[in-house]
């Protein structure tokens, strides 16, 4: 089985070559992000932020969403509307905090908005979802 493995290889050393590079590539990938990414914040961590740090929740999530349930002083900023926060001093100067229903596409759009310049991004891993199981309190409209 190991010799037919080896022999694979030397036979197909391109594609071998290819398969190894794509590993790294998606190994050093994941390193910068984790290194350079925006920070993913437990639900502890949130209400740390939120209460010490003056961080604000910047919920991504869409309207009905958001009415039937937010995290209590969460501000409601739409995907698509979240790159003009960047502009704007006031999100400047404080940690912001993400949200969305799992975590991915707060992720995915945090990334962008740090690429634009905002700096102390953080994410709430697990999203609303992380939010609810550790049964924390909702605002409902």
């Amino acid at each position: 089985m190991i010799d037919a493995f080896w022999q694979f290889i030397l036979n197909n050393l391109m594609l071998s070559a290819l398969w190894v590079a794509a590993v790294i590539a998606v190994i050093l990938f994941e390193l910068y992000l984790k290194i350079f990414g925006p920070k993913k914040v437990s639900v502890a961590e949130l209400s740390q932020l939120v209460n010490h740090s003056d961080g604000l929740v910047i919920d991504m999530r869409d309207q009905s969403a958001f009415d039937d349930g937010h995290i209590p002083s969460a501000e409601h900023i739409p995907a698509s509307k979240l790159s003009s926060i960047v502009k704007q001093d006031s999100y400047k100067k404080r940690p912001l905090i993400f949200v969305c229903n799992s975590g991915q596409s707060a992720f995915s759009n945090a990334l962008k908005i740090q690429k634009m310049g905002l700096k102390n991004i953080n994410i709430l891993k697990g999203g609303m979802i992380s939010w609810n199981s550790d049964n924390m309190p909702l605002v409902k409209k």
